[in-house]
């Protein structure tokens, strides 16, 4: 018999309001992407769940009342607050992962809290911070069913960033929440999706910030669609110029300008007969999609030029 629960990620909207903290990653965008892929797992699996997230424009205090309030219009076996954390101020990377720790209000959740911080530590290769306690943490205070809030990792911290993947970290909480296994059908890819950014012309897929040289400061925020140059190589972060402006940004938002006859490698398993590794030709341009060996539509994600 399927389960009940409230999903949401913590603060505003990127960019928007009491929006989450910034550093390598933006807490407001990955905390979506986590809680969208946690809503599809356990919808998959048969349970019935509630996305409660705020996404307008308003205060700290007006964005948790609206989550809260939100969360308290269902009787549910569980509110799950989702966030990353901060306070790392580890740019540069240090060799050891800030890790992950989820809070309770007391023991009365502590069970799956256990879980879910191991699973998460497991799959990312992250340090396990366990589970902690705090009756003071407003959504756990005031939600009326029993809840629990899950510091995925740090986004301040460059070891943490390195390995961080929101599928992989939906899938652990939800293989923590369930205590089970989840299926390949329905679990998240569990393939690396790095690609190497070489240098030349590209676009942004997403909003993001570009910092200068320590990786601590956000000289501009960069907007989905703008056209960037590359001016060096990397998987993790590369060198690039914005306009008049340079400075460096994760590779995770950088889509390549891709033309007509490009040789392409497949980062991650992509079809049944397209797997990671396979060398493809571009049939076409563009830089969020292209058509490639047998006319297959792929996403540029899924690629890295060769």
């Amino acid at each position: 018999m399927g389960r009940t629960y409230n999903v949401h990620a913590g603060h505003c909207p990127q960019g928007q309001g009491a929006s989450g903290a910034v550093g390598i990653l933006q807490e407001s965008a990955e905390d979506r992407a986590v809680k969208n892929e946690v809503i599809r797992l356990l919808r998959a699996e048969g349970h019935t769940v509630y996305d409660c997230t705020c996404d307008e424009n308003t205060t700290k205090q007006g964005c948790l009342n609206k989550i809260v309030a939100k969360c308290n219009q269902h009787s549910v076996d569980l509110d799950i607050s989702l966030h990353l954390n901060s306070g790392r101020n580890d740019y540069g990377g240090d060799g050891s992962t800030g890790g992950v720790e989820v809070w309770n209000y007391d023991t009365g959740t502590q069970e799956i809290s256990d879980r879910i911080c191991e699973a998460i530590a497991t799959e990312l290769g992250i340090h396990n911070r366990r589970t902690k306690y705090d009756k003071d943490l407003f959504v756990l205070a005031n939600t009326k069913s029993k809840a629990l809030l899950v510091e995925c990792c740090f986004v301040d911290d460059a070891d943490d960033a390195k390995v961080w993947d929101a599928k992989r970290c939906a899938k652990a909480i939800v293989r923590g929440i369930l205590n089970k296994e989840i299926s390949g059908t329905t679990g998240g890819s569990t393939v690396s999706t790095v690609r190497r950014i070489g240098p030349g012309s590209a676009h942004l897929n997403s909003d993001c910030p570009i910092y200068d040289a320590t990786w601590k400061n956000v000289i501009i925020n960069a907007k989905q669609g703008d056209h960037i140059t590359v001016l060096d190589s990397g998987t993790e972060g590369v060198k690039v110029r914005h306009n008049s402006t340079v400075g460096y940004m994760h590779c995770k938002y950088v889509m390549p300008d891709i033309k007509k006859g490009d040789k392409l490698r497949a980062v991650e398993d992509i079809t049944v007969t397209i797997k990671k590794g396979t060398q493809l030709v571009s049939q076409d341009g563009g830089y969020m999609g292209n058509i490639v060996n047998g006319n297959f539509i792929i996403n540029s994600k899924s690629v890295e030029k060769i």
